[in-house]
C-alpha cells in the first residue's frame, strides 16, 4: 500500500506506511468499481457530462472555441473530481472507453454550437493522453471519429512529448492527418520539452497556470512568459494562456503578445446550452 502511495504522488517518492492508508485503497478500489459500472451499464448520458471553456482572441476578443471538460455527478458520491477519478481511468482499461465518449459527445456539442451560431470556424479540443492512444484497439476506435470534416483538436500533456520516440511521432502524425490540430497542454512546468516544439507537428501551446497566476506583478514570472511566447511565435506556434482570473493578467498576457486565453476572467466551464447563450450574447 505505501508503495502504490508513492507512485501515485510522482517519481522518486519515499511513504512510509500508515493504517489511514487502508482506508484510502479501499475508497481507491470502490471508486474505480463505481466508474467501470458507469461504462458497463451505459450510464454515460446519466452521470457524465461536458463542460466548455472557451478561448477568446486577446488581439480583436473573438471567441475561436472551447476545450471540453469531462465531468462526473455520482448519485451518491456526488461530484467527483476529474482529479481523483481520470487517474483511476488511466491505469485500467476504462480510459479508452471515456475517451471514446468524450469525442462523441464534444463533436455533437460543437455541431450544436456551429448550428446555432452560425461559426462554422469554430473549434473544440478534447484532452487526450499519448499513453491513452498507444492502448492496445484505441487508436483504432478513436480515429474513425477524429476525421475531417469533423476533427477536434487534441491537447497532450507537455510531460507526454518527453517520449521522443517514432511511435510517439507515428500518432500525433495520424491525428493532424485527420485533420486535428495538435496543442501541447500545461507547457511551463517541470516536465516540459523545448525540443517537443521541433520534433512533433504542433499547431500551438497553453501555458501551464502556473505561469501566469503571479502576474502582472512579479517580473520573473513576466519574462519567462514573454519568453514562452517569443519561442513559440518563433516556430510558428500559437500560444493559449489558461487560468487567467483577473482582467489585469488579460492586460499583461496580450501586451506580452499571447495570443488567447481561457479563465474565470473572461467566464467559468458552461454547459453546452450555455454556451450557445453566452456566445450569442457577446
Amino acid at each position: 500500500m505505501a508503495l502504490q502511495h508513492a507512485r501515485r504522488q510522482g517519481r522518486g517518492q519515499l511513504t512510509v506506511f500508515e493504517p489511514d492508508m487502508r482506508a484510502e485503497e479501499a475508497q481507491t478500489f470502490e471508486l474505480e468499481d463505481q466508474l467501470r459500472a458507469v461504462l458497463d451499464r451505459g450510464l454515460q448520458h446519466e452521470q457524465f457530462s461536458l463542460l466548455y471553456q472557451p478561448a477568446v482572441s486577446l488581439k480583436d476578443g473573438r471567441v475561436l472555441g472551447a476545450e471540453a471538460l469531462l465531468r462526473w455527478t455520482h448519485p451518491e458520491l456526488g461530484n467527483v473530481s476529474p482529479a481523483r477519478f481520470l487517474p483511476l481511468a488511466q491505469r485500467s482499461d476504462l480510459i479508452t472507453s471515456i475517451g471514446e465518449w468524450v469525442v462523441r459527445e464534444a463533436v455533437q456539442g460543437r455541431t450544436q454550437l456551429r448550428d446555432a451560431t452560425g461559426q462554422r470556424n469554430w473549434r473544440t479540443s478534447v484532452n487526450l493522453s499519448l499513453e491513452e492512444l498507444r492502448r492496445e484497439g484505441a487508436i483504432e476506435r478513436l480515429l474513425p471519429l477524429i476525421t475531417r470534416p469533423s476533427a477536434l483538436d487534441i491537447e497532450v500533456s507537455a510531460s507526454s512529448l518527453l517520449d521522443h520516440s517514432e511511435e510517439t511521432l507515428g500518432l500525433l502524425d495520424a491525428l493532424r492527418a485527420r485533420g486535428a490540430r495538435l496543442i501541447v497542454d500545461d507547457f511551463g512546468d517541470g516536465a516540459s520539452s523545448l525540443t517537443a516544439l521541433t520534433q512533433f507537428p504542433l499547431y500551438g501551446v497553453k501555458l501551464h497556470p502556473t505561469l501566469t497566476t503571479r502576474l502582472p506583478g512579479d517580473q520573473k514570472s513576466l519574462k519567462l512568459v514573454q519568453g514562452t511566447v517569443s519561442l513559440a511565435h518563433s516556430l510558428g506556434l500559437t500560444v493559449t494562456a489558461v487560468g487567467v482570473e483577473t482582467y489585469a493578467q488579460l492586460d499583461m498576457l496580450r501586451d506580452l503578445g499571447c495570443d488567447a486565453a481561457q479563465g474565470y476572467a473572461l467566464t467559468p466551464p458552461l454547459s453546452a446550452g450555455d454556451l450557445v447563450t453566452w456566445v450569442q450574447g457577446r
